[in-house]
Protein backbone atom coordinates (compact mmCIF):
# COMPACT_ATOMS: atom_id res chain seq x y z
CA UNK A 1 0.00 0.00 0.00
CA UNK A 2 0.68 3.63 -0.02
CA UNK A 3 1.62 4.06 3.72
CA UNK A 4 1.29 7.74 3.15
CA UNK A 5 -2.15 7.17 3.85
CA UNK A 6 -1.74 6.96 7.45
CA UNK A 7 -0.08 8.33 10.17
CA UNK A 8 0.79 6.47 13.56
CA UNK A 9 -0.12 7.76 17.07
CA UNK A 10 2.88 7.61 19.07
CA UNK A 11 0.99 6.68 22.30
CA UNK A 12 -0.32 3.83 20.50
CA UNK A 13 3.19 1.90 20.16
CA UNK A 14 5.91 3.07 22.66
CA UNK A 15 4.26 1.09 25.25
CA UNK A 16 5.86 -1.96 23.11
CA UNK A 17 9.42 -0.14 23.94
CA UNK A 18 9.55 -0.51 27.49
CA UNK A 19 11.94 -3.05 27.54
CA UNK A 20 14.52 -1.77 25.40
CA UNK A 21 17.35 0.51 26.88
CA UNK A 22 16.89 4.12 27.25
CA UNK A 23 18.84 5.09 24.68
CA UNK A 24 16.78 3.05 21.88
CA UNK A 25 13.73 5.01 23.03
CA UNK A 26 15.30 7.90 22.72
CA UNK A 27 16.50 7.44 19.61
CA UNK A 28 12.88 6.38 18.59
CA UNK A 29 11.25 9.18 19.96
CA UNK A 30 13.61 11.54 18.07
CA UNK A 31 12.62 10.09 14.69
CA UNK A 32 9.12 9.62 15.15
CA UNK A 33 7.16 12.44 13.90
CA UNK A 34 3.64 12.36 15.09
CA UNK A 35 2.32 11.53 11.07
CA UNK A 36 5.10 9.34 9.93
CA UNK A 37 4.93 6.78 7.96
CA UNK A 38 6.10 3.50 8.86
CA UNK A 39 8.57 3.29 5.61
CA UNK A 40 9.77 6.36 6.48
CA UNK A 41 10.46 5.48 9.90
CA UNK A 42 12.35 2.49 8.63
CA UNK A 43 14.42 4.54 6.46
CA UNK A 44 15.25 6.88 9.20
CA UNK A 45 16.04 4.08 11.45
CA UNK A 46 19.44 3.54 8.72
CA UNK A 47 20.49 7.34 9.42
CA UNK A 48 20.32 6.39 13.40
CA UNK A 49 22.04 3.04 13.09
CA UNK A 50 25.71 4.49 13.03
CA UNK A 51 24.54 6.05 17.16
CA UNK A 52 23.61 1.94 18.44
CA UNK A 53 25.17 -0.58 19.50
CA UNK A 54 24.98 -3.91 17.55
CA UNK A 55 22.29 -5.37 20.38
CA UNK A 56 20.37 -1.89 20.15
CA UNK A 57 20.20 -1.70 16.46
CA UNK A 58 19.06 -6.04 16.35
CA UNK A 59 16.08 -4.82 19.26
CA UNK A 60 15.31 -2.02 17.19
CA UNK A 61 14.95 -4.04 13.58
CA UNK A 62 12.86 -6.56 14.83
CA UNK A 63 10.03 -4.13 16.53
CA UNK A 64 10.14 -1.81 13.16
CA UNK A 65 9.40 -5.26 11.27
CA UNK A 66 6.78 -6.28 13.78
CA UNK A 67 5.29 -2.54 13.21
CA UNK A 68 5.98 -2.56 9.80
CA UNK A 69 3.72 -5.88 9.43
CA UNK A 70 1.04 -4.34 11.87
CA UNK A 71 0.55 -1.62 9.36
CA UNK A 72 0.76 -3.23 6.46
CA UNK A 73 -2.38 -5.03 7.60
CA UNK A 74 -4.27 -1.91 8.72
CA UNK A 75 -4.00 -2.14 12.30
CA UNK A 76 -2.26 0.89 12.94
CA UNK A 77 -4.33 4.29 13.66
CA UNK A 78 -6.41 6.09 11.08
CA UNK A 79 -5.75 9.53 9.26
CA UNK A 80 -6.95 12.58 7.72
CA UNK A 81 -8.12 12.26 4.42
CA UNK A 82 -9.81 15.03 2.54
CA UNK A 83 -11.81 15.48 -0.68
CA UNK A 84 -10.95 18.18 -2.89
CA UNK A 85 -13.73 18.62 -6.34
CA UNK A 86 -15.34 21.16 -8.24
CA UNK A 87 -18.78 22.01 -7.46
CA UNK A 88 -20.56 19.57 -9.86
CA UNK A 89 -19.28 16.32 -8.30
CA UNK A 90 -20.08 17.81 -4.68
CA UNK A 91 -22.47 14.41 -4.96
CA UNK A 92 -19.57 12.25 -5.08
CA UNK A 93 -17.50 14.45 -2.73
CA UNK A 94 -19.92 14.05 -0.05
CA UNK A 95 -20.28 10.19 -0.64
CA UNK A 96 -16.87 9.24 -0.32
CA UNK A 97 -16.25 11.77 2.85
CA UNK A 98 -19.12 10.18 4.62
CA UNK A 99 -17.93 6.62 4.05
CA UNK A 100 -14.47 7.97 5.12
CA UNK A 101 -15.88 9.12 8.06
CA UNK A 102 -18.08 6.42 8.80
CA UNK A 103 -14.46 3.96 9.54
CA UNK A 104 -12.96 6.70 11.74
CA UNK A 105 -11.25 8.87 9.28
CA UNK A 106 -11.33 12.24 9.19
CA UNK A 107 -12.54 14.15 5.99
CA UNK A 108 -13.62 17.42 5.20
CA UNK A 109 -14.72 18.61 1.29
CA UNK A 110 -13.41 21.57 0.03
CA UNK A 111 -13.64 22.90 -3.63
CA UNK A 112 -10.32 25.34 -3.85
CA UNK A 113 -6.65 25.26 -2.38
CA UNK A 114 -7.08 26.71 1.63
CA UNK A 115 -5.78 30.23 1.95
CA UNK A 116 -3.38 28.70 4.51
CA UNK A 117 -2.02 25.68 1.32
CA UNK A 118 -3.56 22.25 1.16
CA UNK A 119 -3.04 20.11 4.42
CA UNK A 120 0.20 17.97 4.63
CA UNK A 121 -2.34 15.08 4.71
CA UNK A 122 -3.07 12.88 1.09
CA UNK A 123 -6.30 14.48 -0.53
CA UNK A 124 -8.65 12.29 -3.04
CA UNK A 125 -9.26 14.71 -5.54
CA UNK A 126 -12.06 14.36 -8.13
CA UNK A 127 -11.50 16.07 -11.39
CA UNK A 128 -7.69 16.80 -10.88
CA UNK A 129 -7.33 18.20 -14.50
CA UNK A 130 -9.91 21.52 -13.33
CA UNK A 131 -7.03 22.46 -10.64
CA UNK A 132 -4.47 24.47 -11.40
CA UNK A 133 -2.63 23.18 -8.19
CA UNK A 134 -2.51 19.96 -6.92
CA UNK A 135 -1.78 18.82 -3.30
CA UNK A 136 1.62 17.23 -2.97
CA UNK A 137 0.20 13.64 -2.00
CA UNK A 138 -3.37 12.46 -4.17
CA UNK A 139 -5.67 10.19 -4.94
CA UNK A 140 -7.33 10.67 -8.41
CA UNK A 141 -11.23 10.51 -9.43
CA UNK A 142 -11.42 10.03 -12.88
CA UNK A 143 -14.79 11.35 -14.40
CA UNK A 144 -13.90 11.82 -18.26
CA UNK A 145 -15.62 9.68 -20.62
CA UNK A 146 -13.13 8.07 -22.81
CA UNK A 147 -15.42 8.19 -25.79
CA UNK A 148 -14.24 11.20 -26.68
CA UNK A 149 -10.39 10.85 -26.24
CA UNK A 150 -9.69 15.02 -26.41
CA UNK A 151 -10.00 14.55 -22.86
CA UNK A 152 -6.97 12.76 -22.30
CA UNK A 153 -4.47 14.81 -22.93
CA UNK A 154 -0.33 14.26 -22.45
CA UNK A 155 -0.79 16.73 -19.64
CA UNK A 156 -3.78 15.28 -17.70
CA UNK A 157 -2.25 11.63 -18.08
CA UNK A 158 0.61 13.01 -16.46
CA UNK A 159 -1.45 14.02 -13.48
CA UNK A 160 -3.39 10.43 -13.57
CA UNK A 161 0.06 8.73 -13.29
CA UNK A 162 1.66 11.14 -10.81
CA UNK A 163 -1.50 10.07 -8.47
CA UNK A 164 -0.82 7.54 -5.62
CA UNK A 165 -3.56 5.65 -7.37
CA UNK A 166 -6.51 6.56 -9.46
CA UNK A 167 -10.45 5.89 -9.23
CA UNK A 168 -12.41 5.18 -12.68
CA UNK A 169 -16.30 4.82 -12.89
CA UNK A 170 -16.85 2.98 -15.78
CA UNK A 171 -15.56 0.05 -17.29
CA UNK A 172 -15.41 1.47 -20.79
CA UNK A 173 -12.65 4.14 -19.56
CA UNK A 174 -10.99 0.97 -17.82
CA UNK A 175 -10.42 -0.91 -21.08
CA UNK A 176 -9.28 1.97 -22.88
CA UNK A 177 -6.75 3.20 -20.02
CA UNK A 178 -5.29 -0.33 -19.96
CA UNK A 179 -5.34 -0.50 -23.82
CA UNK A 180 -3.02 2.71 -23.39
CA UNK A 181 -0.43 1.08 -20.80
CA UNK A 182 -2.06 2.33 -17.66
CA UNK A 183 -0.69 0.30 -14.85
CA UNK A 184 -4.01 -1.79 -13.94
CA UNK A 185 -2.29 -1.73 -10.47
CA UNK A 186 -2.76 1.91 -9.61
CA UNK A 187 -6.42 1.41 -11.04
CA UNK A 188 -9.37 0.89 -8.74
CA UNK A 189 -13.14 0.93 -10.20
CA UNK A 190 -15.44 2.73 -8.51
CA UNK A 191 -18.81 3.33 -9.87
CA UNK A 192 -21.12 6.09 -8.79
CA UNK A 193 -23.76 4.39 -7.37
CA UNK A 194 -27.27 6.73 -5.19
CA UNK A 195 -27.04 6.91 -1.50
CA UNK A 196 -29.57 5.10 -0.35
CA UNK A 197 -29.27 6.60 3.43
CA UNK A 198 -30.10 10.18 1.51
CA UNK A 199 -32.87 12.04 2.95
CA UNK A 200 -35.20 11.03 0.13
CA UNK A 201 -37.56 13.70 -1.03
CA UNK A 202 -41.59 12.86 -0.62
CA UNK A 203 -42.94 10.31 -2.54
CA UNK A 204 -46.35 12.45 -3.07
CA UNK A 205 -46.93 14.94 -5.70
CA UNK A 206 -46.83 17.91 -4.20
CA UNK A 207 -48.49 21.89 -5.48
CA UNK A 208 -44.97 22.37 -5.08
CA UNK A 209 -44.18 20.66 -8.33
CA UNK A 210 -43.28 23.83 -10.29
CA UNK A 211 -41.69 22.46 -13.34
CA UNK A 212 -42.59 19.16 -15.74
CA UNK A 213 -39.45 18.91 -16.89
CA UNK A 214 -36.00 19.80 -15.07
CA UNK A 215 -32.45 19.54 -17.09
CA UNK A 216 -29.43 20.29 -15.39
CA UNK A 217 -25.96 20.71 -17.13
CA UNK A 218 -24.80 22.51 -20.33
CA UNK A 219 -27.63 23.11 -22.28
CA UNK A 220 -25.80 25.16 -25.03
CA UNK A 221 -24.87 21.97 -27.22
CA UNK A 222 -26.46 21.40 -30.45
CA UNK A 223 -27.50 17.96 -29.30
CA UNK A 224 -28.90 18.54 -26.41
CA UNK A 225 -30.96 21.34 -27.45
CA UNK A 226 -32.55 19.57 -30.13
CA UNK A 227 -34.30 17.49 -27.15
CA UNK A 228 -34.97 20.70 -25.35
CA UNK A 229 -36.39 22.48 -27.55
CA UNK A 230 -38.88 19.56 -28.63
CA UNK A 231 -39.39 19.08 -24.76
CA UNK A 232 -40.22 23.09 -24.69
CA UNK A 233 -42.13 22.78 -26.84
CA UNK A 234 -45.24 20.69 -24.73
CA UNK A 235 -43.99 21.54 -21.09
CA UNK A 236 -42.48 23.56 -18.76
CA UNK A 237 -39.25 23.12 -18.69
CA UNK A 238 -36.48 24.38 -16.39
CA UNK A 239 -33.06 24.49 -17.43
CA UNK A 240 -30.78 24.65 -14.67
CA UNK A 241 -26.72 25.88 -15.11
CA UNK A 242 -23.93 26.46 -12.39
CA UNK A 243 -26.47 25.35 -9.11
CA UNK A 244 -24.80 23.16 -6.97
CA UNK A 245 -25.68 21.71 -3.55
CA UNK A 246 -28.54 22.64 -1.61
CA UNK A 247 -29.54 25.35 -4.26
CA UNK A 248 -29.44 22.95 -6.84
CA UNK A 249 -31.49 20.17 -4.71
CA UNK A 250 -34.13 22.63 -4.19
CA UNK A 251 -34.78 22.97 -7.44
CA UNK A 252 -34.92 19.57 -8.50
CA UNK A 253 -37.32 18.95 -5.93
CA UNK A 254 -39.95 21.05 -7.60
CA UNK A 255 -39.43 18.92 -10.52
CA UNK A 256 -42.35 16.49 -11.74
CA UNK A 257 -39.67 14.70 -13.89
CA UNK A 258 -35.76 14.96 -14.73
CA UNK A 259 -34.81 14.16 -17.74
CA UNK A 260 -30.81 13.30 -18.88
CA UNK A 261 -29.33 14.04 -22.28
CA UNK A 262 -26.26 12.65 -23.31
CA UNK A 263 -23.69 15.62 -24.83
CA UNK A 264 -22.37 12.94 -27.39
CA UNK A 265 -24.35 10.88 -29.45
CA UNK A 266 -21.89 7.70 -28.68
CA UNK A 267 -21.59 8.83 -24.81
CA UNK A 268 -21.09 7.03 -21.57
CA UNK A 269 -23.96 6.71 -18.90
CA UNK A 270 -24.51 9.88 -16.85
CA UNK A 271 -24.42 7.79 -13.65
CA UNK A 272 -23.36 10.85 -11.76
CA UNK A 273 -26.22 12.74 -12.46
CA UNK A 274 -28.66 9.61 -12.38
CA UNK A 275 -27.43 8.89 -8.55
CA UNK A 276 -27.61 12.11 -7.40
CA UNK A 277 -31.21 12.73 -8.85
CA UNK A 278 -32.04 9.35 -7.99
CA UNK A 279 -30.76 10.05 -4.36
CA UNK A 280 -33.51 12.73 -4.07
CA UNK A 281 -36.31 10.34 -5.05
CA UNK A 282 -36.54 11.80 -8.32
CA UNK A 283 -38.28 10.08 -11.32
CA UNK A 284 -36.16 10.20 -14.49
CA UNK A 285 -36.29 9.40 -18.21
CA UNK A 286 -32.89 9.09 -19.59
CA UNK A 287 -31.13 8.27 -22.91
CA UNK A 288 -29.62 4.36 -23.27
CA UNK A 289 -25.95 4.04 -23.70
CA UNK A 290 -24.10 1.71 -24.95
CA UNK A 291 -22.62 0.38 -21.77
CA UNK A 292 -25.86 0.66 -19.48
CA UNK A 293 -25.24 -2.93 -19.47
CA UNK A 294 -22.25 -2.34 -16.97
CA UNK A 295 -25.10 -0.76 -14.43
CA UNK A 296 -28.08 -3.58 -14.70
CA UNK A 297 -29.21 -1.85 -10.88
CA UNK A 298 -30.41 1.14 -12.88
CA UNK A 299 -32.77 -1.14 -15.27
CA UNK A 300 -35.96 -0.70 -12.53
CA UNK A 301 -34.74 2.59 -11.37
CA UNK A 302 -34.76 4.80 -14.75
CA UNK A 303 -36.85 5.17 -17.48
CA UNK A 304 -34.69 4.26 -20.93
CA UNK A 305 -35.61 5.85 -24.57
CA UNK A 306 -33.38 4.54 -26.98
CA UNK A 307 -29.99 6.86 -28.50
CA UNK A 308 -30.93 10.16 -29.97
CA UNK A 309 -34.81 9.47 -30.16
CA UNK A 310 -36.26 12.92 -29.38
CA UNK A 311 -39.64 11.56 -30.43
CA UNK A 312 -38.95 8.55 -27.45
CA UNK A 313 -38.45 10.59 -25.25
CA UNK A 314 -40.90 13.79 -25.29
CA UNK A 315 -43.69 10.71 -25.30
CA UNK A 316 -42.35 8.75 -21.99
CA UNK A 317 -42.58 12.85 -20.29
CA UNK A 318 -45.69 12.94 -21.58
CA UNK A 319 -46.96 10.12 -20.04
CA UNK A 320 -45.61 10.29 -16.68
CA UNK A 321 -46.76 13.98 -16.60
CA UNK A 322 -50.45 12.94 -17.42
CA UNK A 323 -50.48 10.42 -14.75
CA UNK A 324 -49.53 11.44 -11.26
CA UNK A 325 -50.37 8.36 -9.56
CA UNK A 326 -48.20 6.68 -11.82
CA UNK A 327 -45.36 8.66 -10.92
CA UNK A 328 -46.33 8.58 -7.28
CA UNK A 329 -46.40 4.56 -7.34
CA UNK A 330 -42.86 4.96 -9.50
CA UNK A 331 -41.18 7.14 -6.80
CA UNK A 332 -42.69 4.66 -3.89
CA UNK A 333 -40.72 1.69 -5.78
CA UNK A 334 -37.52 3.68 -6.20
CA UNK A 335 -37.53 4.56 -2.84
CA UNK A 336 -38.21 0.67 -1.78
CA UNK A 337 -35.45 -0.11 -4.33
CA UNK A 338 -32.87 2.20 -3.68
CA UNK A 339 -32.82 1.15 0.38
CA UNK A 340 -33.10 -2.04 -0.03
CA UNK A 341 -30.45 -2.94 -3.39
CA UNK A 342 -26.82 -3.49 -2.78
CA UNK A 343 -24.48 -0.09 -2.30
CA UNK A 344 -21.96 -0.67 -5.16
CA UNK A 345 -20.13 2.24 -4.59
CA UNK A 346 -19.80 1.33 -0.89
CA UNK A 347 -18.77 -1.81 -1.81
CA UNK A 348 -16.16 -0.99 -4.12
CA UNK A 349 -14.47 2.48 -1.67
CA UNK A 350 -14.12 -0.01 1.34
CA UNK A 351 -12.61 -2.64 -1.56
CA UNK A 352 -9.98 -0.11 -2.25
CA UNK A 353 -9.73 0.98 1.39
CA UNK A 354 -8.84 -2.30 2.40
CA UNK A 355 -6.21 -2.26 -0.47
CA UNK A 356 -4.91 0.49 1.39
CA UNK A 357 -4.86 -1.02 4.79
CA UNK A 358 -7.07 1.59 6.20
CA UNK A 359 -9.69 -1.10 7.43
CA UNK A 360 -9.28 -4.42 7.77
CA UNK A 361 -10.83 -7.81 6.65
CA UNK A 362 -13.45 -7.74 9.39
CA UNK A 363 -14.39 -4.12 9.20
CA UNK A 364 -14.88 -4.83 5.69
CA UNK A 365 -16.89 -7.92 5.56
CA UNK A 366 -19.07 -6.55 8.25
CA UNK A 367 -19.68 -3.72 6.15
CA UNK A 368 -19.51 -4.65 2.85
CA UNK A 369 -21.19 -8.97 2.96
CA UNK A 370 -24.78 -7.45 2.95
CA UNK A 371 -23.75 -5.97 -0.55
CA UNK A 372 -23.17 -9.12 -2.82
CA UNK A 373 -25.17 -12.58 -2.85
CA UNK A 374 -22.93 -15.33 -3.76
CA UNK A 375 -24.41 -17.87 -6.28
CA UNK A 376 -23.89 -21.27 -6.15
CA UNK A 377 -20.95 -21.08 -9.35
CA UNK A 378 -18.50 -17.62 -8.77
CA UNK A 379 -15.97 -16.62 -11.43
CA UNK A 380 -12.89 -14.60 -9.68
CA UNK A 381 -11.92 -11.57 -11.39
CA UNK A 382 -10.41 -8.19 -11.63
CA UNK A 383 -12.83 -5.81 -13.33
CA UNK A 384 -9.60 -3.27 -13.28
CA UNK A 385 -7.99 -5.78 -15.43
CA UNK A 386 -10.54 -5.32 -18.45
CA UNK A 387 -8.72 -8.01 -21.28
CA UNK A 388 -9.81 -11.03 -18.90
CA UNK A 389 -12.99 -9.86 -17.56
CA UNK A 390 -14.25 -9.33 -21.18
CA UNK A 391 -12.69 -12.25 -22.42
CA UNK A 392 -14.20 -14.22 -19.78
CA UNK A 393 -17.37 -12.26 -20.36
CA UNK A 394 -17.81 -13.91 -24.08
CA UNK A 395 -17.96 -17.40 -22.87
CA UNK A 396 -21.88 -15.94 -22.22
CA UNK A 397 -21.91 -18.46 -19.25
CA UNK A 398 -24.77 -16.38 -17.04
CA UNK A 399 -24.83 -19.83 -14.92
CA UNK A 400 -21.76 -18.25 -13.24
CA UNK A 401 -21.92 -14.96 -11.51
CA UNK A 402 -18.78 -12.48 -11.48
CA UNK A 403 -17.29 -11.36 -8.51
CA UNK A 404 -14.62 -8.71 -8.56
CA UNK A 405 -11.64 -9.54 -6.24
CA UNK A 406 -10.39 -8.00 -2.85
CA UNK A 407 -7.52 -6.14 -4.07
CA UNK A 408 -3.90 -6.15 -1.95
CA UNK A 409 -0.54 -4.42 -2.29
CA UNK A 410 1.03 -7.95 -1.97
CA UNK A 411 -1.59 -9.38 -4.71
CA UNK A 412 -1.79 -13.17 -2.98
CA UNK A 413 -3.05 -11.77 0.30
CA UNK A 414 -5.97 -9.86 -1.63
CA UNK A 415 -6.46 -13.43 -3.84
CA UNK A 416 -6.80 -15.20 -0.45
CA UNK A 417 -9.08 -12.82 1.26
CA UNK A 418 -11.15 -13.10 -2.12
CA UNK A 419 -11.76 -16.59 -1.26
CA UNK A 420 -12.04 -15.84 2.26
CA UNK A 421 -14.92 -13.50 1.63
CA UNK A 422 -16.37 -16.15 -0.84
CA UNK A 423 -16.57 -18.93 1.23
CA UNK A 424 -17.81 -17.20 4.23
CA UNK A 425 -20.79 -15.50 2.32
CA UNK A 426 -21.50 -19.14 1.10
CA UNK A 427 -21.40 -20.48 5.03
CA UNK A 428 -23.73 -17.14 5.86
CA UNK A 429 -25.97 -17.72 3.00
CA UNK A 430 -26.60 -21.74 3.88
CA UNK A 431 -24.88 -23.05 0.56
CA UNK A 432 -23.92 -26.68 0.47
CA UNK A 433 -21.49 -26.27 -1.71
CA UNK A 434 -19.77 -23.46 -3.96
CA UNK A 435 -17.88 -23.55 -7.07
CA UNK A 436 -15.39 -21.04 -8.17
CA UNK A 437 -13.63 -20.29 -11.09
CA UNK A 438 -10.65 -18.06 -12.10
CA UNK A 439 -11.15 -15.90 -15.32
CA UNK A 440 -8.22 -17.65 -16.69
CA UNK A 441 -10.09 -20.77 -16.80
CA UNK A 442 -10.66 -23.03 -19.91
CA UNK A 443 -13.44 -24.73 -20.04
CA UNK A 444 -13.25 -28.37 -22.06
CA UNK A 445 -15.64 -28.02 -25.64
CA UNK A 446 -17.74 -30.73 -23.55
CA UNK A 447 -18.16 -28.61 -20.39
CA UNK A 448 -21.51 -28.62 -19.47
CA UNK A 449 -21.75 -32.62 -19.92
CA UNK A 450 -18.23 -33.20 -17.66
CA UNK A 451 -19.23 -30.71 -14.79
CA UNK A 452 -22.42 -32.61 -14.69
CA UNK A 453 -20.76 -35.74 -14.37
CA UNK A 454 -19.02 -34.43 -11.27
CA UNK A 455 -21.48 -33.02 -9.82
CA UNK A 456 -23.44 -36.02 -9.85
CA UNK A 457 -20.06 -37.86 -8.40
CA UNK A 458 -19.89 -35.46 -5.31
CA UNK A 459 -23.73 -36.44 -4.29
CA UNK A 460 -23.54 -40.06 -5.10
CA UNK A 461 -20.59 -41.27 -4.63
CA UNK A 462 -18.13 -38.96 -3.31
CA UNK A 463 -19.08 -39.23 0.96
CA UNK A 464 -17.25 -36.57 3.19
CA UNK A 465 -15.48 -34.71 0.79
CA UNK A 466 -14.12 -31.08 1.05
CA UNK A 467 -12.78 -29.75 -2.18
CA UNK A 468 -13.04 -30.85 -5.46
CA UNK A 469 -9.53 -29.38 -7.64
CA UNK A 470 -9.96 -28.98 -11.26
CA UNK A 471 -6.53 -28.54 -11.87
CA UNK A 472 -3.48 -28.81 -9.77
CA UNK A 473 0.03 -26.90 -11.09
CA UNK A 474 1.62 -28.70 -7.96
CA UNK A 475 1.41 -32.77 -6.86
CA UNK A 476 3.98 -33.03 -4.49
CA UNK A 477 6.07 -36.21 -3.79
CA UNK A 478 3.97 -36.16 -0.17
CA UNK A 479 0.77 -36.05 -1.65
CA UNK A 480 -0.93 -40.10 -1.13
CA UNK A 481 -3.91 -41.19 -3.06
CA UNK A 482 -6.52 -42.29 -0.71
CA UNK A 483 -9.44 -44.00 -3.11
CA UNK A 484 -10.24 -44.21 -6.94
CA UNK A 485 -13.21 -44.15 -8.30
CA UNK A 486 -14.30 -44.89 -11.83
CA UNK A 487 -17.86 -42.91 -12.64
CA UNK A 488 -19.69 -41.55 -16.11
CA UNK A 489 -16.44 -42.67 -17.71
CA UNK A 490 -14.28 -40.28 -15.64
CA UNK A 491 -11.47 -41.74 -13.35
CA UNK A 492 -12.03 -39.84 -9.95
CA UNK A 493 -8.92 -39.80 -7.28
CA UNK A 494 -9.32 -39.11 -3.64
CA UNK A 495 -5.94 -37.32 -1.99
CA UNK A 496 -5.09 -35.87 0.96
CA UNK A 497 -4.13 -32.41 -0.43
CA UNK A 498 -4.13 -29.80 -3.07
CA UNK A 499 -2.50 -26.56 -4.67
CA UNK A 500 -4.04 -24.29 -7.20
CA UNK A 501 -7.50 -22.58 -7.74
CA UNK A 502 -8.24 -22.23 -11.19
CA UNK A 503 -11.66 -24.31 -10.75
CA UNK A 504 -12.72 -25.96 -7.56
CA UNK A 505 -15.82 -26.92 -5.80
CA UNK A 506 -15.65 -26.29 -2.07
CA UNK A 507 -18.31 -28.34 0.25
CA UNK A 508 -19.88 -26.47 3.25
CA UNK A 509 -17.44 -28.56 5.13
CA UNK A 510 -14.13 -26.58 4.19
CA UNK A 511 -16.14 -23.08 4.82
CA UNK A 512 -14.58 -22.62 8.01
CA UNK A 513 -11.04 -23.76 7.11
CA UNK A 514 -11.25 -20.67 5.21
CA UNK A 515 -12.58 -18.89 7.54
CA UNK A 516 -9.50 -19.21 9.70
CA UNK A 517 -7.09 -18.03 7.24
CA UNK A 518 -4.86 -15.87 8.81
CA UNK A 519 -4.22 -12.64 6.43
CA UNK A 520 -1.45 -11.13 9.39
CA UNK A 521 0.80 -14.28 8.34
CA UNK A 522 2.40 -12.25 5.18
CA UNK A 523 4.90 -15.05 4.59
CA UNK A 524 4.59 -16.34 0.96
CA UNK A 525 6.27 -19.22 1.27
CA UNK A 526 3.58 -20.93 3.69
CA UNK A 527 0.35 -18.66 3.25
CA UNK A 528 -0.69 -18.30 0.01
CA UNK A 529 -3.92 -19.46 -0.11
CA UNK A 530 -2.94 -22.92 -2.02
CA UNK A 531 -0.44 -23.35 0.33
CA UNK A 532 -2.38 -23.00 3.37
CA UNK A 533 -4.64 -25.10 1.71
CA UNK A 534 -1.82 -27.52 1.08
CA UNK A 535 -0.81 -28.07 4.55
CA UNK A 536 -4.31 -28.46 6.34
CA UNK A 537 -4.50 -32.27 7.36
CA UNK A 538 -7.17 -34.47 7.26
CA UNK A 539 -9.02 -33.18 3.84
CA UNK A 540 -11.03 -34.94 1.06
CA UNK A 541 -9.27 -33.47 -1.94
CA UNK A 542 -10.92 -34.71 -5.12
CA UNK A 543 -9.74 -34.56 -8.75
CA UNK A 544 -9.81 -36.60 -11.79
CA UNK A 545 -7.50 -37.86 -14.72
CA UNK A 546 -6.86 -36.29 -16.71
CA UNK A 547 -7.53 -32.98 -14.72
CA UNK A 548 -11.19 -31.43 -15.96
CA UNK A 549 -10.18 -28.02 -16.87
CA UNK A 550 -7.13 -25.72 -18.60
CA UNK A 551 -5.85 -22.15 -17.93
CA UNK A 552 -5.56 -19.54 -20.97
CA UNK A 553 -2.21 -19.81 -22.20
CA UNK A 554 -2.34 -15.78 -23.31
CA UNK A 555 -3.35 -14.51 -20.19
CA UNK A 556 -0.89 -13.34 -17.79
CA UNK A 557 -1.00 -13.97 -13.97
CA UNK A 558 -2.29 -10.83 -12.05
CA UNK A 559 -0.81 -12.43 -8.70
CA UNK A 560 2.43 -12.97 -10.32
CA UNK A 561 2.98 -10.57 -13.44
CA UNK A 562 4.20 -13.41 -15.48
CA UNK A 563 2.30 -15.33 -18.87
CA UNK A 564 0.42 -18.40 -17.87
CA UNK A 565 2.80 -20.34 -20.30
CA UNK A 566 5.09 -20.43 -17.24
CA UNK A 567 2.80 -22.68 -15.70
CA UNK A 568 2.66 -25.20 -18.32
CA UNK A 569 5.65 -27.17 -17.21
CA UNK A 570 4.48 -27.42 -13.76
CA UNK A 571 0.98 -28.71 -14.89
CA UNK A 572 2.48 -30.51 -17.06
CA UNK A 573 4.39 -32.51 -14.39
CA UNK A 574 1.83 -32.55 -11.85
CA UNK A 575 -0.41 -34.52 -14.44
CA UNK A 576 1.90 -37.04 -14.59
CA UNK A 577 2.71 -37.36 -10.92
CA UNK A 578 -0.62 -37.28 -10.23
CA UNK A 579 -1.50 -40.24 -12.70
CA UNK A 580 1.69 -41.97 -11.49
CA UNK A 581 0.40 -42.25 -8.16
CA UNK A 582 -2.79 -43.24 -9.34
CA UNK A 583 -1.27 -46.35 -11.14
CA UNK A 584 0.38 -47.21 -8.16
CA UNK A 585 -2.13 -47.34 -5.74
CA UNK A 586 -4.28 -49.39 -8.55
CA UNK A 587 -1.23 -51.83 -8.77
CA UNK A 588 -1.28 -52.38 -5.35
CA UNK A 589 -4.98 -53.38 -4.73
Amino acid sequence: MSLTLKTIQRGNYMGRYDGLPIRVKISLLIIWPIHAVVRRLAAALTNFQIFLSNTEVRLLNKEFSLLKAQSDLGLSAAGVVPVLTTSHCQFIAERLAQMLRSVGIRSDVITTKPAKGFSPYPHIVICPQMFQELPKTYYAFQMEQSVNPRWFTRSYFKILKTAQAMFDYSMTNLAYLEDRGFDWKKVFYLPVTADPSSKVLAVNPSPEEEYDVVFYGDDKNPRRRRFLDALEKSFRVKVINNQFGEALYAELSKAKVIVNIHYYENALLETTRLAEALSLGALIVSEDSKDRSDYPQLDELVDFVPVDDVGAMVERVAFWLRDGEARRIRKQANHRLLTSMPDLMEFYFFRFLLAQNLIGFETFYERCARHINVGSFMCLGLPEVQSRMREFLKLERREIQYFSGIRHQKGWIGCALSYKFLLLKARDQGLDQIAICEDDVEFPSDWDLQLQKVNKYLVEKAGGWHVFSGLMAVVSPETRVKKIAEFSGLTFAHIDRMMSTVFNVYSKRVFDVFARWDETDIDPNRNTIDKYMERQPDLDIVTTRPFLVGHKHEAASTLWGIGNKQYDPMIAKSSMELSRKIDNFIAKK
